[in-house]
């Protein structure tokens, strides 16, 4: 009898080591865990259930991942953003197996393309290539959103990002959802954004891609995607029933009445924007883009020979697109602008050469076709090098330099001319003068008819 209590004992002691060797993701799979109950209070928030259908955004440029929970109304709202911890390759499509694109498009995602036991923690496949892709002879396999933050042509998140993710999309699948939405973009399909990339060899594309993003813009629910004539259609039914082809031509075809109504004020509104943009011209830096299947092919080549083991340059081979062309060359205008400048610059006195830096941005905002500059720089523009003195006051532009502001400066005589020649110059080149230590802020028309001791006119110049 003392000896089977014996033996009970050790086999209970071996037991309780056994369980103590176990992992976390042996008592909760990884795959299992639950949303965090702060996700879950902001969804009650906002009137969804922890079940109700999801959509996802995924926007390049910004490197934003963004999910979408549908509401009691059927209307989907934002319920979590999460910065993407890397996607390879450059704005624009992907093309051919190897060229570390990361697609853009519209894809779906469903139950058969989780990965629970993924080796980069939790996966799913976005469903590249779709009927697009296939119809416009692009390859490739395995584009996943996963974990592990690394990348290859997938867009990678790190461990705790893809466990609230996947954990979303299932908690979805349990509540009978039997697909969800993926939505890649270049960038946010924005005006201005559009403006930015008007010149870019992709630019057909996004426009294409603009249409659905428009269409959720507009609804808040994800839109019905379709493919014929090899392009995207959205939101559309063939009128006489036909089933599309993604190859062949689209067939006659309706969309509701009341979302070809709102699409339009929406347009025309875009539209207005998109001029306003164009006009004013942004200067907003670009990001790369891929230049078409050509530039593709050139980077599956560059990985294929580095995946044998030859000899490759450490970044991948690219054509430049138009827009980086003219980028570079508006650069080098720029330089050969400065070396110009340079000589000009030291041959001035040590007065005017503490004001130069405004004078040099309005010169470079010229030579960029900027819009021209206030009066204020018309004025400068036209003032001596040396400027004449009188009763031992410096008249100096709207800003002195800082070691000139703690002077006192004694009130000048109203009146004075201008040596300008126009009464809008002669209004922008008022002098505000004030006591010690006060800050001399930009005067403008107004301080023309103050009084004396508040604001007196520049002098006639010699």
């Amino acid at each position: 009898m003392t000896r089977l209590i014996k033996y009970a004992f050790l086999l209970s002691t071996a037991l309780a080591l056994a369980a103590c060797n176990e992992t976390l993701e042996d008592i909760a799979p990884k795959a299992e865990r639950q949303l965090p109950a702060r996700v879950v209070q902001t969804m009650k928030a906002k009137g969804m259930s922890k079940t109700s259908p999801v959509m996802m955004r995924i926007f390049k440029e910004e490197g934003k991942l963004e999910v979408w929970k549908a509401k009691t109304n059927g209307r989907y709202d934002i319920i979590a953003s999460y910065d993407i911890c890397k996607w390879s390759g450059q704005l624009g499509p992907k093309f051919t197996e190897g060229d570390r694109q990361a697609p853009e498009g519209f894809y779906t995602v469903r139950p058969g393309q989780m990965n629970p036991k993924s080796s980069y923690y939790l996966a799913f496949n976005i469903g590249f290539p779709n009927a697009y892709d296939q119809a416009n002879g692009r390859t490739g396999k395995h584009l996943m959103v996963h974990g592990a933050c690394s990348s290859a042509g997938c867009y990678s998140m790190t461990d705790e990002q893809i466990s609230e993710i996947y954990a979303f999309a299932r908690d979805s699948f349990k509540g009978g959802q039997r697909e969800f939405q993926v939505q890649a973009f270049p960038f946010r399909m924005t005006a201005e954004n559009m403006v930015r990339y008007r010149s870019d060899p992709n630019y057909d594309f996004w426009k294409m891609l603009k249409e659905g993003y428009d269409h959720f813009e507009l609804t808040k629910i994800p839109p019905k995607v379709d493919v014929c004539g090899k392009r995207y259609v959205f939101n559309r039914e063939a009128v006489d029933g036909e089933r599309l082809s993604p190859t062949a031509a689209c067939p006659p075809m309706s969309q509701p009445e009341s979302l070809l109504t709102a699409y339009r004020q929406y347009q025309a509104q875009y539209d207005i924007a998109f001029n306003k943009a164009l006009k004013a011209q942004s200067t907003a830096t670009r990001s790369e883009t891929i230049a078409g299947h050509e530039e593709a092919r050139l980077v599956a080549d560059w990985s294929k020979r580095r995946a044998r083991g030859e000899k490759v340059s450490r970044l991948p081979p690219n054509i430049p697109s138009p827009t980086a062309v003219a980028e570079r060359l508006s650069r080098h205008r720029h330089l050969l602008l400065q070396q110009r400048l340079r000589p000009i610059r030291q041959s001035l006195p040590h007065a005017f050469r503490m004001r130069w830096k405004p004078l040099q941005a309005s010169l470079n905002s010229s030579s960029r076709r900027k819009a021209p500059p206030q009066p204020w720089h018309r004025c400068r523009q036209k003032v001596p090098f040396r400027a004449r003195h009188r009763d031992r006051i410096r008249v100096l532009n709207a800003q002195p330099p800082s070691r000139l502001r703690q002077r006192v400066a004694r009130p000048l005589r109203c009146g004075a001319a201008f040596r300008t020649s126009s009464a809008a110059d002669r209004d922008g080149c008022t002098a505000d003068i004030r006591p010690q230590g006060a800050k001399l802020p930009l005067a403008g028309p107004e301080s023309a008819q103050a009084p004396c001791r508040h604001a007196a006119r520049r002098p006639a110049l010699a």
